[in-house]
């Protein structure tokens, strides 16, 4: 067999693997947003032979025969990757059996709505042992694949392929000394901010958020907007990417910016070269890449200085907001608060968020933290990095989905998209002429074929840390968030005379 035959084999093999993986997204999406209650059990079973079919794929012998035929000289950058990639895959496959595989994938299903509804009852015992049996079940996971000190390793490197766990612990231990001493400053100047609850009708919520979503180049044609209970973004093509959203009746500002992040997330979808779809690159290289995407266009640009220009003319136009003038709506929208929900959190509070629950995660995984003792530790974490108690479990320990699914390693990615946008922007207004005055008129379209050509089409040709440096020209710190949040909300609450 010659290099190129071994090599057409294993890419049609992939094709047929990374096709069946979207419908499984598809089935996903569905749960989320249209299946009826009553589905959950047909559903979880659907899922868990699509898995097991999967998996089947992924541990074919001949993969192995193929791979063992290349003649890497003959390769090229991005073949080269698409092999890394294979490789990778065929190495998980045949070392987590495929009923381990299945049985976290039927738990998923099931877990997610024992969350639900434990969420809704406000009881964190009702979703206990759902959260015991998935722990249960990553521990084995984890021992299946092989770490060298923590089996949070093999978590993390499910979602950020390439990156050490020392190197993301390291960026994210960086930001908590500056969050927490910015918050306390903060917090001593008192400023009263103008108010943004009110009575906003759902339509026009909706009409806002596909207009802003259209302004910022999200294409209708290859996706949809619907409302979720969690806002996500599903689908693995570049001609299928939907978003979901949420509207609270009294704060805009959730379907807003909730609509905003994840158009981030589906313009980077959007954004892979097409000739790369059913193939391992033709995803982004990482989740928290991924993030860097959603975190961008929601805070250096959305809540930006230039572009909320163009949004509060928006907002306007669509609920009127009094006399409230621009200086008090960029104030409000950038005000912090100190949420005791993630998602809805300010800038400054949002990575002391993740670093509660990334600090949680390790101690379950290396058993420093015992199950029944999650919920006192997070009221625990949550006092000393915020400040204060969450009032009630669903804004504590069961107001995130993502345990419900067994996605641990996945927080860290959020902050790590945070430190990789703050790095990108700067790299973009370096690169793009005059790019705050043409936000500032709303026009967003030179930035995203600026992300475009760095970041969007190459995939996953590249590892995190690589494509990293290839854009920005040195590995990635948290320096530069911190510098960035530093300056603009120091100017926000007047600090620097403080």
């Amino acid at each position: 067999m010659t290099s190129e035959s071994a090599f057409k084999s294993l890419t049609q093999s992939m094709r047929e693997v990374y096709t069946l993986a979207e419908v499984c997204s598809i089935l996903h999406w569905d749960q989320e947003t249209m299946m009826p209650k009553n589905g959950v059990m047909t559903r979880a079973a659907q899922l868990s032979e699509l898995v097991g079919v999967l998996h089947e794929k992924r541990t074919n012998p001949k993969l192995k025969e193929w791979l063992s035929h290349l003649d890497d000289t003959t390769l090229s950058v991005a073949e080269k990757a698409m092999v890394r990639e294979i490789q990778r895959d065929v190495d998980k496959a045949h070392k987590v059996p495929g009923t381990l595989l299945q049985e976290i994938a039927k738990e998923a299903s099931l877990g997610h709505q024992v969350w639900s509804q434990a969420r809704k009852e406000k009881d964190f015992a009702l979703f206990a042992p759902a959260l015991e049996r998935m722990v249960n079940l990553k521990k084995e996971y984890a021992k299946c694949l092989g770490f060298k000190e923590s089996p949070y390793e093999v978590l993390l490197d499910d979602f950020e392929p390439g990156s050490s766990l020392a190197d993301v612990s390291a960026m994210l231990e960086g930001l908590r000394a500056p969050l927490i001493e910015l918050l306390g400053k903060i917090k001593g100047k008192e400023l009263r901010m103008a108010s943004l609850v009110g009575e906003y009708p759902e339509e026009e919520q909706l009409a806002l958020a596909k207009n802003v979503s259209t302004q910022l180049g999200y294409d209708f044609s290859s996706g949809r907007l619907d409302l979720a209970v969690h806002p996500f973004t599903s689908g693995g093509t570049p001609g299928d990417i939907r978003i979901t959203t949420r509207v609270n009746p009294k704060d805009f500002q959730d379907c807003l910016y909730s609509t905003i992040h994840e158009v981030g997330h589906a313009l980077y979808e959007q954004g892979i070269d097409k000739g790369l779809t059913f193939t391992p690159l033709g995803h982004a290289v990482s989740l928290g890449v991924h993030e860097s995407q959603s975190r961008l266009w929601e805070n250096q640009v959305s809540r930006g200085p230039f572009f909320s220009q163009w949004i509060y003319q928006q907002c306007k136009d669509f609920f009127g907001l009094g006399d409230m003038g621009y200086d008090g709506f960029y104030r409000a929208i950038n005000e912090v608060g100190g949420s005791v929900i993630r998602t809805e959190s300010d800038e400054v509070t949002y990575n002391l968020h993740v670093l509660l629950r990334f600090e949680l995660e390790k101690a379950l995984f290396e058993e420093r933290l015992a199950l029944q003792d999650v919920e006192e530790a997070w009221n625990s974490k949550t006092k000393e990095l915020l400040g204060f108690v969450p009032p009630s479990v669903d804004m504590g320990v069961l107001q995130d989905v993502h345990w419900s699914g067994g996605h641990f390693g996945y927080f860290p990615t959020y902050t790590l998209g945070n430190i990789y946008s703050a790095e990108l922007f700067a790299a973009a207004d370096e690169q793009i002429d005059d790019l705050s005055g043409k936000l500032s008129r709303g026009e967003g379209g030179e930035l995203l074929a600026w992300l475009r050509e760095n970041v969007h089409q190459h995939g996953r040709i590249y590892t995190a840390p690589e494509l990293m440096t290839r854009v920005c020209g040195h590995q990635p710190t948290s320096e530069p968030l911190v510098r960035y949040l530093q300056a603009k909300f120091s100017a926000i609450y007047g600090l620097e005379s403080a």
